[in-house]
């Protein structure tokens, strides 16, 4: 009997494990013309993103693998800003992070200033990360040291500035050189492959069905949709 309960038990065990789904492998598609063939993956999943980095990233950001094999004789420039990620769910379009922006010293600061304001409200003045130059997500602001202003009655109009840091003050972030030696060459002059990876800022759960990699470069506009 006592054998029974336990074969019976192993069993159970077996079938729940079988029950189990494996979980998807990263989406990648690939497209070609007379200059260049591009080859892409697309990572979502953040343990999927840790491994092709090497570390755990910020929320909010899409990794690309991508691989570029220029055709003919001739070198084609290959940068990072030929690329731009786009959603068709929800009309997220953004270009690239540069290590920098995600590990680096350079931040975004908005700063409001009121047109024919009335009343008092409280401002964050704090420093933002994301919502780049190029994208359309929306950034995300660190907490400041909020101060009273006069509320706008009117308009408010936004000001954004990129403030660089002195990097000889303070310790480097170890992750920019990480990211500095996993991303896609900038603007390299190639005749042989080159591969990296492209860190794109993406708001929400989106499914890879819906993102598409636009590329618009020397070697002309290719469009690369994900899908399983």
């Amino acid at each position: 009997m006592r054998r029974a309960i336990v074969l019976l038990t192993a069993l159970a065990v077996l079938a729940a494990a079988s029950g189990k789904q494996k979980p998807r492998p990263p989406a990648s598609s690939g497209v070609e013309n007379d200059h260049v063939e591009l080859q892409a993956t697309i990572l979502l999943d953040k343990d999927d993103i840790r491994n092709a980095v090497g570390a755990e990233l910020p929320p909010g950001i899409a990794v690309v693998q991508i691989k570029a094999i220029p055709k003919g004789d001739d070198p084609l420039s290959i940068g990072r800003d030929d690329f731009t990620l786009v959603s068709h769910s929800d009309g997220q379009r953004s270009g690239p992070y540069s290590p920098g922006q995600i590990a680096g010293k350079d931040v975004m600061v908005i700063t409001q200033r009121t047109v024919d304001g009335g009343g008092t409200y409280r401002q964050n003045n704090g420093p933002t990360w994301g919502g780049m130059p190029g994208t359309m997500g929306r950034p995300r602001q660190m907490p400041g040291n909020g101060g009273l202003g006069s509320a706008p009655s009117q308009n408010t109009e936004a000001e954004a500035k990129i403030k660089t840091g002195d990097a000889s003050k303070g310790k480097t972030d170890p992750l920019l050189a990480t990211l500095e030696a996993k991303t896609l060459p900038d603007s390299a002059e190639v005749k042989e492959p080159v591969a990296g990876l492209l860190f794109f800022p993406l708001e929400g759960k989106q499914k890879t069905k819906d993102l598409e990699l636009i590329y618009k470069g020397p070697a002309g506009r290719l469009y690369i949709p994900f899908k399983h």
